[in-house]
């Protein structure tokens, strides 16, 4: 404990010297660049010039003397009042620029601007003005594009702020040629667009599992957590809110971006004290969401320019609720022993170090960039983790006693089941005979006669053909000879299982080659794979020895095989690979492109009684018994069978057998 409190009091020295900005004293001298340095986005961070009080008109006529501020930076750095207008100049020699486009990535500005580039107008975001009435603010990060006639480029920004407590060029602006600004405007949509959407995805699962089992209320923290993080994630940075061209104000914009940065340590702090059922310090908990809440309802009520001025207080309240989230992490993972708490303490101690790293870039104290956005990805993705393995185990244990309660009712009934044991059996030995017996009847009458009589009626048809008509039936035999191939594996599977209900699963186990058994099944399906326009095909280059009946592995391999051929469209692929796993075993997969399986079905698959059958994409027909025939084979073989399906994606069947 000793030096977690010497870690906790360095912390808080770090976390005083967040109020003392850094000071860009010095000239504003041109930059320079060649042009093909700019084949990579550069950062114009240097001095600029800053004329307070002047627009483009009165700048260019030299009417005010120049301060100098280091972009990224605030004006109020200079003294200024958050509240006025002015133009920022930055002057560039790019060598080669001269009729070259350029491009100019342009983040939130506070609050409204325009853009020259040699006292030309390019482009702005809102409206301009020398007063609060004349200025309409707006966050619009932008690409502009730059076209000089000469290597010297003059930018110029008329800016004006009067909705917000910062002025100025507060964010990096970068210039670049046009493709590499776009490509990596571009990768950054897109990974805020990929973060946002899978925290929205988090949240709708959590949610709906909150529903479905209310008293887990670790579920519904998270599910606000993963909310209210992909907003703060919309309407920050890119401002995904703002490039959907939703019809949504810049000061809902603000508000949504300073409530969700607000209530985010709230929510994870419910979700981490249920998740690690701490009581000792649940008070403090309680009193740093209070202020959580008297701060969120002074954002909603009140100007976004008051509003704003809660962000420096935040940086003080969330320094400290961070330090105190990870005194309760380090307990959860060391001092109460808790493997979940050590899980999502790893996870905590990355929203600790972005958030301490944000903390300080954005009061200037050091050069590094925002990071909570990936903080808050990684964090959510190891709680959904750690809530998922909860989850988890708590369903195991019940489980666990629900099969102990079964074996004590069991004991209870013992004798009386004694007594009539006898009875019961040769009872349910004569049901499951008559229901095998109406089962072989029931498929022989309507999945094998029509067949069957189909092919007849073909057979008639050919013996009494012309030469033109047997021409036009060989157009049909590819169809017949799959049909038949179909209906000889239905045979073999229903002889299969009708002697194994009576007689039960007699395995006789040897090495057997896996190589050889999978050639012999390919071997066997491809001209079925071709004439259906499917390749089927095995990535093997070594052989393994399964122990494994052979016979029965043939056919497991067989119906396996025949069903992703069944299942798959024209066009499509179905793979065998293989591949060596913990345990000594060898697992081995048949994974196809085809339709997949509905979920519904999938669920039904999982119960070793249950047999049904669909028809596959050719209008194929079978029994439904070739699927519960391999399970009962495999499993009699001390191996498993694992099904993996996404409906309109394909389907992945995975064997797990006893390496030799």
């Amino acid at each position: 404990m000793n030096l977690m409190k010497q870690f906790i009091f360095a912390l808080l020295i770090v976390a005083l010297s967040t109020f003392v900005l850094r000071a860009h004293e010095g000239e504003s001298t041109y930059l320079r660049f060649r042009l093909n340095e700019l084949q990579q986005v550069k950062t114009l961070e240097h001095n600029w010039h800053l004329y307070w009080g002047a627009t483009q008109a009165t700048y260019q006529k030299g009417l005010v003397k120049p301060d100098h501020l280091y972009i990224p930076g605030d004006w109020r750095n200079l003294g200024y009042p958050s509240k006025g207008f002015g133009v920022f100049e930055c002057k560039m020699i790019v060598e080669g620029a001269a009729n070259t486009e350029l491009a100019l990535y342009v983040p939130s500005v506070c609050n409204a601007y325009n853009v020259y580039l040699n006292g030309v107008f390019v482009s702005s975001a809102g409206k301009f003005g020398v007063s609060a009435d004349s200025t309409v603010p707006d966050y619009v990060p932008q690409i502009v594009r730059l076209k000089s006639t000469s290597d010297t480029l003059v930018l110029t920004f008329e800016l004006s702020s009067y909705y917000y407590r910062e002025g100025g060029l507060t964010y990096p602006i970068k210039i670049g040629w046009v493709a590499p600004i776009e490509s990596w405007f571009n990768k950054l949509l897109i990974t805020s667009s990929f973060y946002s959407g899978a925290l929205l995805l988090m949240f709708i699962y959590f949610i709906g599992f909150f529903v479905i089992r209310k008293r887990e209320r670790s579920a519904f923290y998270f599910a606000l957590l993963c909310f209210v993080a992909s907003f703060r994630i919309m309407s920050t940075d890119i401002l995904i809110l703002r490039q959907l061209h939703l019809p949504i104000s810049w000061a809902a914009i603000v508000k949504i971006e300073l409530g969700s940065v607000l209530l985010m340590p709230a929510f994870g702090a419910l979700y981490l004290f249920e998740l690690v059922k701490e009581n000792r310090f649940r008070w403090l908990m309680h009193v740093f969401n209070g202020l959580v809440a008297i701060g969120f309802l002074y954002v909603v009520l009140t100007p976004v320019y008051y509003a704003s001025f809660i962000v420096p207080w935040f940086r003080v309240y969330a320094f400290f609720q961070l330090v105190f989230m990870l005194v309760i992490m380090y307990r959860a993972a060391f001092v109460h022993k808790l493997l979940l708490g050590r899980w999502a303490a790893a996870g905590y101690l990355v929203v600790f170090i972005c958030g301490i790293n944000d903390i300080l870039y954005s009061s200037n104290v050091i050069n590094t960039f925002y990071s909570m956005s990936i903080a808050i990805f990684v964090y959510v993705f190891i709680q959904a983790m750690v809530l998922a393995k909860s989850f988890a185990e708590a369903y195991t244990q019940a489980e666990g006693l629900s099969a102990e309660l079964v074996t004590a009712n069991k004991n209870q009934e013992a004798i009386i089941k004694y007594r009539t044991q006898e009875l019961d059996q040769k009872t349910k030995a004569l049901a499951s005979y008559n229901d095998i017996k109406d089962k072989i009847f029931s498929i022989i009458g309507h999945d094998l006669r029509a067949p069957i009589a189909t092919l007849s009626q073909v057979l008639t048809l050919a013996e009494n053909a012309d030469e033109q008509t047997l021409s036009e039936l060989r157009t049909y035999f590819k169809g017949i000879k799959r049909n038949v191939d179909n209906l000889h594996l239905t045979l073999e599977n229903l002889l299969q299982w009708s002697q194994a209900q009576i007689n039960g699963v007699a395995s006789s186990q040897q090495p057997v080659s896996i190589l050889q058994e999978i050639e012999q099944v390919v071997n066997l399906y491809s001209l079925a794979a071709l004439q259906k326009g499917i390749t089927l095909m095995h990535q093997l280059t070594s052989d393994w020895q399964v122990d494994a009946d052979k016979a029965h592995l043939n056919l497991i391999l067989r119906n396996l095989v025949n069903n992703s051929i069944k299942f798959t469209n024209t066009g499509g692929q179905v793979m065998i690979s293989v591949s060596p796993i913990e345990g000594n075993q060898l697992e081995v997969c048949i994974a196809d492109n085809g339709i997949g399986i509905h979920p519904d079905m999938l669920v039904l698959l999982q119960h070793p009684e249950s047999h049904f059958t669909t028809y596959g994409t050719a209008n194929e027909k079978g029994t439904g018994l070739g699927l519960r025939l391999c399970r009962e084979y495999i499993e009699q073989m001390g191996g498993s069978l694992i099904i993996q399906s996404n409906q309109g994606l394909g389907t992945k069947v995975c064997l797990h057998l006893k390496l030799v």
